[in-house]
């Protein structure tokens, strides 16, 4: 069983949180948001473009129940800068975390403190991006879900 549980590890970047200014201080969210965004193989823009500086609180990967023969799957989530309004024209990108989840999994995180987005400069636009990967030789995927939550310490909701 060790194998199992390590297998399904999620892996969470500190560099988001260093190259983004840390983490929120204590004052209350004034904007929460939260969404699902269904996410074919391939990537799919799940947040933005935005000029907001935002929050994330959690993130979760929901694996179809009934997926094609059992399939696993695997999603990546990057936070990319874009010159576009768009998210086009990638300027920059830090990973944020892996997940990979069996038929009928959910594998959710929670950051112990807020992770911080934002563009870096005037102009630029933030996006979260979620990449998909299935299992090789797979014809069918039925996409997975990406589910956020967090709220805006400036700008509007995404």
């Amino acid at each position: 069983m060790a194998g199992y549980h390590a297998a399904r590890r999620i892996c969470l970047s500190t560099t988001l949180l260093l190259a983004t200014a840390g983490t929120a201080g204590a004052a209350s969210p004034s904007q929460s948001f939260y969404g699902s965004v269904t996410t074919p193989r391939g990537v799919t823009t799940v947040i933005g473009p935005t000029a907001s500086t935002l929050a994330l609180t959690s993130l979760s990967f929901d694996n179809f129940y009934d997926q094609i023969n059992g399939a696993s799957t695997g999603v990546s989530l990057w936070a990319t800068i874009s010159s576009a309004a768009n998210c086009t024209g990638n300027v920059s990108g830090f990973l944020i975390g892996r997940f990979q989840a069996r038929a009928g999994e959910t594998q959710h995180l929670t950051f112990a403190a807020p992770a911080l987005m934002q563009p870096r400069v005037p102009g630029q636009y933030l996006c979260l991006t979620a990449n998909v990967l299935g299992p090789t030789g797979a014809s069918a995927l039925a996409a997975p879900m990406v589910n956020y939550s967090g709220y805006v310490v400036s700008g509007s909701a995404p």
